[in-house]
């Protein structure tokens, strides 16, 4: 191990040894570990509000539901993008999260709980892991998006669909895990 003095201001001097000039020359390396704790910290964002959408979608009133989970996603897509660095519009973002959630069946689900008993159990659970299923697409389609580069102002929603229903699949088990964790 060779040591290399480097002599700063005030008369000090600093040792510094070659493993750690290799390590720090490694550009590469440090982006990589960048990008990979940004990703684990985002998809702790993400688990975290899958939780707070499974335990919102037992909410037994028809559309407060949707209305408390579509929230949850906002504010989880605020945080996704605070952590990449993308300027964050609210008023895009909902537009955005509305647009990619239409026909993934939410309303009809909670209005199920309109029905008497049953309808309000068996849809407080369906909602339960639609939303938390939902919450992780959204934050999953996120991440991946902003990972390569993109920012709310060029979201391909038609794309992102396709890509959301996948990723809705995926989250199931996740909202599952979720929702046994809520209740």
């Amino acid at each position: 191990m060779l040591p290399f003095t480097k002599s700063p201001s005030k008369n000090r001097s600093i040792t510094i040894h070659y493993e750690e000039i290799k390590a720090i020359e490694t550009d590469k390396d440090v982006i990589i570990t960048e990008e990979s704790q940004r990703r684990a910290a985002c998809q702790r964002i993400v688990v975290e509000n899958v939780f707070w959408s499974a335990s919102v979608g037992l909410v037994p009133v028809p559309l407060v539901d949707v209305i408390g989970i579509t929230a949850i996603q906002l504010k989880m897509v605020n945080e996704i993008s605070i952590e990449y660095g993308v300027r964050f519009s609210r008023n895009r973002a909902k537009a955005l999260i509305t647009a990619l959630s239409s026909g993934m069946g939410m309303f009809a689900v909670s209005s199920l709980k309109l029905i008497p008993g049953v309808g309000s159990a068996s849809s407080g659970i369906g909602m339960s892991v639609m939303g938390g299923a939902l919450t992780y697409a959204v934050g999953t389609l996120f991440i991946e998006h902003f990972e390569t580069g993109g920012t709310l102002e060029d979201l391909d929603v038609q794309r992102a669909r396709k890509r959301m229903e996948a990723l809705a699949k995926e989250g199931q088990s996740v909202a599952a895990e979720q929702q046994k964790r809520a209740t």
